[in-house]
Protein backbone atom coordinates (compact mmCIF):
# COMPACT_ATOMS: atom_id res chain seq x y z
CA UNK A 1 0.00 0.00 0.00
CA UNK A 2 1.41 3.46 -0.34
CA UNK A 3 -0.02 6.70 0.44
CA UNK A 4 0.95 10.49 0.59
CA UNK A 5 4.00 11.65 -1.98
CA UNK A 6 7.47 10.99 -2.51
CA UNK A 7 9.83 13.75 -1.72
CA UNK A 8 13.55 14.65 -2.72
CA UNK A 9 16.55 15.16 -0.76
CA UNK A 10 17.49 18.68 -1.52
CA UNK A 11 20.90 20.51 -0.34
CA UNK A 12 20.85 24.36 0.05
CA UNK A 13 23.66 25.96 1.10
CA UNK A 14 25.53 29.11 0.44
CA UNK A 15 26.47 32.38 1.61
CA UNK A 16 24.22 35.61 1.24
CA UNK A 17 25.75 39.38 1.96
CA UNK A 18 24.33 41.29 4.09
CA UNK A 19 24.95 44.68 5.93
CA UNK A 20 25.14 43.97 9.36
CA UNK A 21 28.46 44.16 11.48
CA UNK A 22 29.64 42.47 14.80
CA UNK A 23 26.27 41.40 15.97
CA UNK A 24 25.63 39.28 18.68
CA UNK A 25 25.95 35.68 18.43
CA UNK A 26 22.82 33.45 18.64
CA UNK A 27 23.31 31.53 21.80
CA UNK A 28 19.87 29.89 21.97
CA UNK A 29 17.35 28.72 19.92
CA UNK A 30 14.38 27.03 19.91
CA UNK A 31 13.37 24.02 17.90
CA UNK A 32 10.22 22.09 16.96
CA UNK A 33 11.27 18.29 15.16
CA UNK A 34 8.44 16.58 13.74
CA UNK A 35 8.29 13.34 11.59
CA UNK A 36 6.48 10.45 10.33
CA UNK A 37 5.78 7.70 7.36
CA UNK A 38 4.37 7.47 4.11
CA UNK A 39 4.87 5.21 1.07
CA UNK A 40 4.74 1.79 2.55
CA UNK A 41 5.30 -1.24 0.78
CA UNK A 42 2.75 -4.49 1.94
CA UNK A 43 -0.61 -5.24 1.50
CA UNK A 44 -0.73 -6.04 5.32
CA UNK A 45 0.70 -2.78 6.38
CA UNK A 46 -1.18 -1.30 8.98
CA UNK A 47 -0.70 2.55 9.67
CA UNK A 48 -2.04 4.51 12.88
CA UNK A 49 -1.66 7.93 14.53
CA UNK A 50 -2.50 10.09 11.69
CA UNK A 51 -1.58 13.67 11.58
CA UNK A 52 -1.26 16.31 9.16
CA UNK A 53 2.00 18.20 7.54
CA UNK A 54 2.92 21.24 4.94
CA UNK A 55 4.56 19.60 2.00
CA UNK A 56 7.45 21.72 0.03
CA UNK A 57 4.60 22.89 -2.07
CA UNK A 58 2.95 23.98 1.61
CA UNK A 59 0.35 21.61 0.56
CA UNK A 60 -1.40 19.87 3.66
CA UNK A 61 -0.80 15.99 3.50
CA UNK A 62 -0.99 13.26 6.01
CA UNK A 63 1.74 11.11 6.97
CA UNK A 64 1.42 8.45 10.19
CA UNK A 65 3.16 8.32 13.50
CA UNK A 66 3.42 3.92 13.20
CA UNK A 67 3.35 1.28 11.05
CA UNK A 68 3.03 -2.23 12.23
CA UNK A 69 2.89 -5.64 10.38
CA UNK A 70 2.51 -9.38 10.02
CA UNK A 71 0.75 -12.14 11.62
CA UNK A 72 2.39 -11.64 15.50
CA UNK A 73 3.46 -15.06 16.89
CA UNK A 74 3.20 -13.68 20.68
CA UNK A 75 0.34 -11.34 20.45
CA UNK A 76 2.74 -7.95 19.65
CA UNK A 77 3.00 -7.25 15.52
CA UNK A 78 6.56 -5.88 14.84
CA UNK A 79 6.59 -2.47 14.13
CA UNK A 80 7.56 1.05 13.49
CA UNK A 81 7.16 4.21 15.80
CA UNK A 82 8.15 7.66 15.53
CA UNK A 83 7.76 9.76 18.69
CA UNK A 84 6.61 13.07 17.23
CA UNK A 85 6.99 15.93 18.08
CA UNK A 86 10.03 17.14 19.72
CA UNK A 87 10.56 20.46 21.07
CA UNK A 88 13.22 21.97 22.89
CA UNK A 89 16.42 24.31 23.07
CA UNK A 90 19.86 24.04 21.52
CA UNK A 91 22.66 26.15 22.94
CA UNK A 92 25.17 27.37 20.62
CA UNK A 93 28.70 25.58 21.79
CA UNK A 94 26.85 23.48 24.30
CA UNK A 95 25.47 19.93 24.81
CA UNK A 96 23.92 17.98 21.79
CA UNK A 97 20.39 17.49 21.82
CA UNK A 98 18.46 14.96 20.98
CA UNK A 99 15.29 14.66 17.70
CA UNK A 100 12.50 12.61 17.28
CA UNK A 101 13.13 9.03 18.13
CA UNK A 102 12.55 5.81 16.04
CA UNK A 103 11.64 3.05 17.70
CA UNK A 104 11.40 -0.75 15.94
CA UNK A 105 9.42 -3.21 17.88
CA UNK A 106 10.98 -6.40 16.87
CA UNK A 107 8.72 -9.73 17.64
CA UNK A 108 8.24 -12.58 15.64
CA UNK A 109 5.43 -12.50 13.12
CA UNK A 110 4.55 -15.34 11.12
CA UNK A 111 6.24 -15.57 7.29
CA UNK A 112 2.54 -14.95 5.73
CA UNK A 113 3.99 -12.50 2.36
CA UNK A 114 2.30 -9.48 4.53
CA UNK A 115 5.36 -7.81 5.83
CA UNK A 116 7.28 -4.31 5.20
CA UNK A 117 9.72 -4.52 2.80
CA UNK A 118 10.22 -0.30 2.12
CA UNK A 119 9.05 2.55 3.39
CA UNK A 120 9.96 6.15 3.68
CA UNK A 121 10.10 8.63 6.95
CA UNK A 122 9.64 12.45 6.06
CA UNK A 123 11.35 14.45 8.87
CA UNK A 124 10.31 18.47 9.65
CA UNK A 125 11.97 20.73 11.56
CA UNK A 126 11.42 24.50 13.15
CA UNK A 127 14.62 26.61 14.10
CA UNK A 128 13.73 29.97 16.09
CA UNK A 129 16.46 31.96 17.33
CA UNK A 130 16.26 33.31 21.23
CA UNK A 131 18.72 35.20 21.99
CA UNK A 132 18.75 37.28 19.87
CA UNK A 133 15.53 36.34 19.13
CA UNK A 134 14.77 35.99 15.27
CA UNK A 135 12.08 34.91 13.06
CA UNK A 136 10.72 30.97 13.38
CA UNK A 137 12.26 29.47 10.22
CA UNK A 138 10.17 26.33 8.51
CA UNK A 139 13.01 24.23 7.31
CA UNK A 140 11.79 21.65 3.86
CA UNK A 141 10.81 18.26 4.03
CA UNK A 142 13.65 15.62 4.20
CA UNK A 143 12.48 11.87 3.46
CA UNK A 144 14.49 9.03 4.50
CA UNK A 145 14.40 5.90 1.94
CA UNK A 146 14.33 2.63 4.45
CA UNK A 147 14.18 -0.95 2.96
CA UNK A 148 13.58 -3.20 5.72
CA UNK A 149 14.67 -7.19 6.05
CA UNK A 150 12.18 -9.34 8.37
CA UNK A 151 14.47 -11.87 8.98
CA UNK A 152 14.45 -15.63 9.67
CA UNK A 153 15.22 -16.22 13.41
CA UNK A 154 16.72 -19.57 13.72
CA UNK A 155 18.10 -20.20 9.95
CA UNK A 156 19.42 -23.49 11.32
CA UNK A 157 23.06 -24.66 13.03
CA UNK A 158 25.96 -23.06 11.57
CA UNK A 159 23.87 -20.76 9.47
CA UNK A 160 25.33 -17.05 9.85
CA UNK A 161 22.33 -14.92 10.28
CA UNK A 162 21.67 -12.11 7.23
CA UNK A 163 23.92 -9.17 8.70
CA UNK A 164 27.32 -11.74 8.13
CA UNK A 165 27.24 -12.89 12.18
CA UNK A 166 26.53 -15.90 13.84
CA UNK A 167 23.27 -16.58 15.88
CA UNK A 168 22.83 -16.14 19.46
CA UNK A 169 25.54 -13.34 19.93
CA UNK A 170 25.58 -9.78 19.88
CA UNK A 171 22.69 -8.20 18.00
CA UNK A 172 21.93 -11.70 16.91
CA UNK A 173 21.54 -12.62 20.66
CA UNK A 174 17.42 -13.54 20.68
CA UNK A 175 18.03 -14.86 16.72
CA UNK A 176 18.47 -13.14 13.36
CA UNK A 177 18.26 -9.25 14.08
CA UNK A 178 15.67 -7.55 11.26
CA UNK A 179 17.74 -4.87 9.46
CA UNK A 180 17.26 -1.97 7.71
CA UNK A 181 19.48 0.33 5.65
CA UNK A 182 18.64 4.07 5.12
CA UNK A 183 19.21 5.45 1.67
CA UNK A 184 20.16 8.84 3.19
CA UNK A 185 23.56 10.10 4.97
CA UNK A 186 23.15 10.40 8.45
CA UNK A 187 26.09 12.08 9.47
CA UNK A 188 26.29 15.28 7.95
CA UNK A 189 27.74 19.16 8.99
CA UNK A 190 26.81 21.99 7.40
CA UNK A 191 27.40 26.17 7.90
CA UNK A 192 26.47 29.26 7.27
CA UNK A 193 27.06 32.74 8.56
CA UNK A 194 25.07 35.50 10.18
CA UNK A 195 25.98 38.52 10.69
CA UNK A 196 29.66 38.00 12.13
CA UNK A 197 29.35 34.45 13.08
CA UNK A 198 29.76 31.43 10.94
CA UNK A 199 27.68 28.46 12.50
CA UNK A 200 27.86 24.63 12.40
CA UNK A 201 25.40 22.28 12.57
CA UNK A 202 26.37 18.73 13.18
CA UNK A 203 23.98 15.79 12.82
CA UNK A 204 24.67 12.10 13.91
CA UNK A 205 22.75 8.94 14.93
CA UNK A 206 23.46 6.58 17.70
CA UNK A 207 23.25 2.99 17.09
CA UNK A 208 23.53 2.27 13.30
CA UNK A 209 26.58 1.69 11.23
CA UNK A 210 28.22 0.74 7.97
CA UNK A 211 26.87 -2.77 6.71
CA UNK A 212 28.69 -5.52 5.22
CA UNK A 213 28.58 -5.48 1.89
CA UNK A 214 27.24 -8.39 1.54
CA UNK A 215 24.45 -6.66 3.43
CA UNK A 216 24.11 -3.89 1.71
CA UNK A 217 23.66 -6.13 -1.28
CA UNK A 218 20.84 -8.17 0.15
CA UNK A 219 19.06 -4.70 1.02
CA UNK A 220 19.52 -3.31 -2.73
CA UNK A 221 22.13 -0.50 -1.69
CA UNK A 222 25.66 -0.26 -2.65
CA UNK A 223 28.50 -1.18 -0.73
CA UNK A 224 29.19 0.99 2.23
CA UNK A 225 25.16 1.65 3.01
CA UNK A 226 24.41 2.86 6.40
CA UNK A 227 21.23 0.76 8.66
CA UNK A 228 20.71 -0.95 11.62
CA UNK A 229 20.02 -4.77 12.98
CA UNK A 230 17.39 -4.66 15.90
CA UNK A 231 17.43 -7.14 18.51
CA UNK A 232 14.71 -10.28 18.14
CA UNK A 233 12.07 -10.16 21.14
CA UNK A 234 12.59 -6.46 22.12
CA UNK A 235 12.05 -2.99 21.38
CA UNK A 236 14.77 -1.53 19.69
CA UNK A 237 15.57 2.62 19.87
CA UNK A 238 17.16 5.29 16.98
CA UNK A 239 17.99 8.26 18.61
CA UNK A 240 19.14 11.14 16.49
CA UNK A 241 20.79 14.41 17.62
CA UNK A 242 21.95 17.48 16.65
CA UNK A 243 24.45 20.26 17.76
CA UNK A 244 25.30 24.26 16.67
CA UNK A 245 28.90 25.50 17.00
CA UNK A 246 29.65 29.43 16.08
CA UNK A 247 32.82 31.11 15.59
CA UNK A 248 33.47 34.80 15.13
CA UNK A 249 34.26 35.83 11.17
CA UNK A 250 35.99 38.80 10.09
CA UNK A 251 35.11 40.75 6.86
CA UNK A 252 32.62 37.46 6.17
CA UNK A 253 28.80 38.45 4.75
CA UNK A 254 26.05 37.11 5.98
CA UNK A 255 23.23 35.03 4.28
CA UNK A 256 19.57 34.89 4.00
CA UNK A 257 20.12 31.05 4.02
CA UNK A 258 20.51 28.08 6.03
CA UNK A 259 20.68 24.58 5.50
CA UNK A 260 20.34 21.95 8.47
CA UNK A 261 20.24 18.44 8.78
CA UNK A 262 18.84 16.29 11.40
CA UNK A 263 16.44 13.25 11.50
CA UNK A 264 16.06 11.64 13.00
CA UNK A 265 16.68 9.88 11.63
CA UNK A 266 18.29 13.73 9.08
CA UNK A 267 16.83 17.30 9.35
CA UNK A 268 17.86 19.56 6.25
CA UNK A 269 16.52 23.35 5.98
CA UNK A 270 17.16 26.16 4.02
CA UNK A 271 16.51 29.01 6.81
CA UNK A 272 15.99 32.65 5.94
CA UNK A 273 16.47 35.39 8.21
CA UNK A 274 16.44 39.97 8.86
CA UNK A 275 19.09 41.74 6.68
Amino acid sequence: MKVGKKFSTILFAGLMTTSAAQAAMITEWSFVNSAGFINWQAAGVTASGASNYLDEFNVLQTWYSSLSWGDPVNGSPSSFAVTSPILGTVTTNGAAEMGTTLVHNNFPVFDNGELLTQTTLLNQLLLTPLFPAGPAINAPTIAFDINFFETVNAPGNGVLCPDGNAQGVGQNINGCGDIFAIASPLDLVQQLVIDDYLYTFAIGVMGGSILSDATCSLMGFASGCYGFVTIENQTNTIQPFFSITARQMTDVPAPASLAVFGLGLLLLSRLSRRT
